[in-house]
């Protein structure tokens, strides 16, 4: 594939992340997953054998660190970032 990119996605364990992780590596891009529930990742990426699976909870600063270091040794260059982590409380009444 000539153009092949290596992409990051962030929450790749359910919903969208999942999705697109699936998707992107059917088509022959490496991506480099993360989410915080290892075991499920591990079942979207097919064990690491369709895209690269890293347990990581981007709400802790060293995870996220340890995460970049990882796709560093992984790859020199990342062409794409997709966040798709995150968990969104209640904010307060939709008045407000």
């Amino acid at each position: 594939m000539s153009d092949l990119k290596h992409i990051v996605i962030t929450g790749a364990s359910a919903g969208i992340g999942a999705a697109l992780t699936r998707t992107l590596a059917s088509e022959g891009h490496v991506v480099y997953a993360c989410a915080r529930r290892g075991d499920r990742l591990r079942e979207i990426t097919k064990g690491d054998t369709m895209a690269f699976s890293f347990p990581c909870d981007v709400s802790q600063e060293e995870e996220v660190m340890a995460f970049v270091r990882w796709v560093r040794t992984k790859t020199a260059s990342v062409d794409a970032l997709i966040n798709c982590a995150g968990v969104l409380g209640a904010i307060g009444p939709l008045t407000e």
